[in-house]
This record gives C-alpha cells, sequence and structure tokens, in this order.
C-alpha cells in the first residue's frame, strides 16, 4: 500500500469537480423540471373530458392535439398553442412520432382503435372509461397493452380516493367475513334516456368532421342528439349508464373479491323511472315520457352479474341499479 498522500492540486481539481454536480432544482430554482424531464404528450378528443385530462398534465410538453370537431376544441387549441392540431388521428400518427404518450377522450366507440394503434406504435395510453365499446374490444387491448410493456390506465378517477383504499382494506382483511353480495346504484342516466332515432338531418356545425366522429359505428346523419355530450345512451356509440359509472364502484371490488368473467348475467330494463324527474317547458317537475326503444338504453336497469366460488371466496352476486331505482333494505 502506498502511504503517498494525494497533492494540493489533485484535491482541489475533485473538490472543484464536485461542484459541479448539483441538483437541478438548484439551477433552475424550485420546481423547476428540465424539458428532457416533461412527458411527450398527444391528445386525441379534447374537446370534452379531454380538456379535463389535459389539465392534470398540463405541465408536461403537449405536443400534439385531436378532435373532429375544431369549434368544439377551439379553447383547448388555444391553451395550448404550440401543440400541432389535426381532425384525423390516424395522420397525427403519421406525421408525428415524438411523443410518448396518448390521452384517448372520445366518445366510447372510438376508443379501442385509437388505443390499439397507439399501443403497437409503442406509446403509453390513458383512456378514458369505459376502456372499449364491446367486450371483443376489451379483450384485444388487453392482449396489447400486455404485449407493449408501455404504461396503461384508464380514468376511474376514485381508484386512489381515500374512500376506496378504505373499502378495499375491509374486504381484505376479511373482517365482515364472506361476501356474498354486492349492491351498487346509480341516479343516472342523466342524459336522455328513452330516445329514437331522430328523423331530421339538420346541417352538420362548421368545424366538425362528422364521418371522422361516427368512425367504426354505423352510420348516422349528424343531429344535435348525439353530439356533443349526449352520446352515451345511444348504443351505436355508448355503453349507457352501465358503462359510464359502474367502473367507479366496481374497482373496489374487483381484485379483492377475484371477480373475472361471470358464470351469466341476468338483466332488466324498464320504462318506468325510479325516482328523478325531467323538467317541462313550463318548469314543473314531471316523469319523462314512457318510450321502449332499441335504439337507447331505458331509464332504468337492474342488472345481475353471478360469479362461482374464487379461492376463499364463496359463489357472489353483483346487483346494480341506475335511474333512481335502489335496493331493497334488509329486514334487519
Amino acid at each position: 500500500m502506498s502511504d503517498q498522500r494525494p497533492s494540493r492540486r489533485s484535491a482541489v481539481v475533485g473538490t472543484a469537480a464536485a461542484a459541479m454536480i448539483v441538483p437541478r432544482h438548484v439551477l433552475g430554482g424550485s420546481g423547476y423540471q428540465a424539458p428532457s424531464d416533461r412527458v411527450r404528450i398527444a391528445g386525441v378528443g379534447v374537446g370534452g373530458m379531454g380538456r379535463r385530462y389535459l389539465d392534470g398534465c398540463s405541465s408536461e410538453a403537449i405536443v400534439a392535439l385531436c378532435d373532429v370537431d375544431h369549434t368544439f376544441a377551439a379553447k383547448v387549441f388555444r391553451k395550448y398553442p404550440s401543440a400541432k392540431t389535426y381532425k384525423d388521428w390516424r395522420v397525427l400518427f403519421e406525421r408525428e412520432s415524438d411523443f410518448d404518450a396518448v390521452i384517448v377522450a372520445t366518445p366510447d366507440h372510438n376508443h379501442a382503435l385509437i388505443t390499439l394503434a397507439a399501443l403497437r406504435a409503442g406509446k403509453a395510453v390513458y383512456c378514458a372509461k369505459p376502456l372499449t365499446h364491446t367486450l371483443h374490444e376489451a379483450r384485444l387491448v388487453t392482449k396489447a397493452a400486455a404485449a407493449s410493456g408501455k404504461a396503461t390506465q384508464t380514468s376511474v378517477q376514485t381508484a386512489g380516493s381515500d374512500v376506496a383504499l378504505r373499502c378495499r382494506e375491509i374486504l381484505r382483511t376479511g373482517v365482515i367475513g364472506p361476501i356474498q353480495e354486492v349492491h351498487v346504484w346509480c341516479d343516472h342516466p342523466l342524459y336522455p334516456a328513452g330516445q329514437v332515432r331522430p328523423a331530421d338531418t339538420p346541417a352538420t356545425p362548421e368545424g366538425l368532421d362528422w364521418d371522422l366522429w361516427i368512425g367504426p359505428a354505423p352510420y348516422r346523419p349528424y343531429n344535435p342528439k348525439y353530439h356533443p355530450w349526449i352520446w352515451r345512451s345511444w348504443w351505436d356509440f355508448g355503453t349507457g349508464t352501465v358503462g359510464d359509472m359502474l367502473c367507479h364502484s366496481l374497482h373496489v371490488f374487483f381484485e379483492e373479491l377475484q371477480l373475472d368473467a361471470p358464470e351469466s348475467v341476468h338483466g332488466s330494463r324498464s320504462t318506468m323511472h325510479g325516482g328523478l324527474f325531467h323538467m317541462d317547458a313550463e318548469g314543473k317537475e314531471t316523469l319523462p315520457p314512457r318510450i321502449t326503444t332499441p335504439e337507447t338504453e331505458s331509464y332504468s336497469s337492474v342488472i345481475a352479474w353471478d360469479y362461482p366460488a374464487r379461492g376463499s371466496h364463496p359463489p357472489m352476486r353483483l346487483h346494480w341499479y341506475d335511474g333512481g331505482i335502489r335496493p331493497h333494505r334488509p329486514r334487519n
């Protein structure tokens, strides 16, 4: 072992080099984020809920925005002036490659096509719920997400809430014993239900590419009864109140109770409304008209999923009620 001590010069050089290695926030100030640390995001369907998702990512780099209705999305385009804008998500994917993640917030019927294309392009995905329009699409997206190895998430904002976490803890510990029934209910639909296909064909608003909005759905002429916002109850485009709202509760039970594909599903719908009233033209509360239609969801529904025994869990039935219907209260 040498007994030579480091020279003064080597000590000074070492000290100087160490001084040059400083935390990034010291150079850029408190809260500084280097451009290289920012996620580069493309948003598809940004005029509605997509606007709120982008708000949550506004500190990142929003590099491209796509919406079939440039009038509806104009405020969002103005908020991110450096982002390139598109109407067709396919053109965005062809022309833009330097981004890391895609936010998908179109109506349900377009989710799967955009999500699959993003995953195959190696992009992370945040997709509005419900993840897809059909079960077949859900299976395709699940496989593609697993194969991509990229981060994927759907917009169930309540998943990390204190209430959800406490409920999961109760289920996980088994403190209330085996679960044989779960009841979930919702006052929706707040969007129009019991609708028949409109016969009028008004002009398509300026700025809207209706063919792109329709996408893979059966063609329907433009009508304000579809866009914006109120497409959810139409089976051509949405998944009704179940697809809109059940996920906000079901996620609490899904893993903890080891739920997968059910053995059977039972459902009924009604022209009766479970308690919500509509306002008429004079401002009076009235029950909505009773219309039975295959075009949209009805005013209320009751659905049950039956699950077999799973691990330590006994057979179980999951009940869903909407339109103001409630489960019967226990006698005791």
